[in-house]
């Protein structure tokens, strides 16, 4: 065989070699690759069960750790934030976001801006959150998430009247969003503004319609309007969910005295109200009581012999 042909044949060999090795070299690095990935996700939904469990401070090292395998990955920089301020760790919060975001329109740096501006929120800067969100307004205006801070910012410095101007831009965007819904009866709620309430608080009850707070709302608001049987049915479906709570059957009392005029179950319920802690003394100020209590005085008498001492 002709020396320049084993020549040829050696260095075919030798790139044939070299091709395989840097193969699995490469190959070692994809797999290397993708086990970095893997174990961050890991790390991640770790730290997501542990958030879940209220122990932040372990879902923060837990996030940290998914962050040194994958630094790229949104999903735990925006967990540990949360993990963060949950902590009460804010400055550690800040530092983080502040390090991440760039001013792009994007979900994530989105995302970014509204924990800086719960960040302020939570650190008692208001003015500094009401600032950021009114800038978020600006540049997203057709998001809930912007007006519905906002508002609750004001509330914050106590300018409610400008705090319900924002919840209901927000609920204009969005009608079914339960926090906006929320703030919005219970404004109208506080200042005695029944009417304009029900239409949110109606909305509002059939969402949360396991949550004893917010059927109690709705049934307060429907006896002072007068929807004395609808009231009794929200009120009586409140000491349903808690039984402890003696408002609940306080106003079922009072549903049964001016609304059906009903002395035994009125005197049921105010047994049972103070049954549950309410105090006696503060019966003589609830005027709904005053006709059974002239009529029938020798029960009501024996009736909070009972509870006092």
């Amino acid at each position: 065989m002709r020396e320049d042909t084993v020549l040829q044949l050696y260095f075919l060999k030798v790139s044939r070699y070299s091709f395989l090795v840097l193969l699995f070299v490469f190959c070692i690095g994809c797999v290397s690759l993708k086990t970095q990935k893997e174990l961050s996700e890991e790390y991640y939904n770790l730290g997501n069960d542990y958030f879940d469990l209220e122990n932040y401070s372990r879902a923060s090292d837990l996030y940290q750790k998914a962050l040194s395998y994958n630094k790229n990955s949104k999903n735990a920089t925006i967990n540990l934030i949360m993990a963060y301020q949950n902590n009460k760790k804010y400055d550690d919060a800040e530092k983080l976001i502040i390090s991440k975001y760039e001013e792009k329109t994007d979900d994530y740096n989105k995302k970014l801006i509204l924990l800086l501006g719960k960040n302020y929120f939570l650190t008692n800067n208001f003015n500094g959150a009401i600032n950021l969100f009114k800038e978020y307004i600006n540049t997203y205006p057709n998001e809930v998430a912007g007006f519905y801070n906002l508002g609750l910012s004001f509330l914050k410095i106590g300018d409610a009247g400008t705090a319900l101007e924002n919840f209901l831009k927000a609920y204009e965007i969005d009608k079914t969003f339960v926090p906006v819904l929320y703030n919005v009866s219970n404004y109208y709620y506080n200042e005695k503004l029944y009417k304009e309430a029900l239409p949110y608080v109606t909305a509002l009850s059939q969402k949360e319609s396991n949550n004893d707070m917010v059927l109690y709302m709705y049934a307060r608001i429907l006896y002072e309007l007068g929807e004395y049987e609808t009231s009794l049915e929200y009120a009586k479906k409140c000491y349903t969910i808690d039984s402890k709570n003696a408002d609940y059957y306080l106003l079922t009392a009072k549903n049964y005295a001016k609304g059906f005029e009903d002395k035994k179950n009125t005197f049921y319920f105010i047994d049972k109200a103070l049954e549950a802690g309410y105090k006696p003394s503060e019966l003589a100020e609830v005027e709904e009581f005053s006709v059974i209590k002239e009529t029938y005085k020798n029960e009501y008498n024996e009736l909070l012999k009972k509870y006092v001492a």
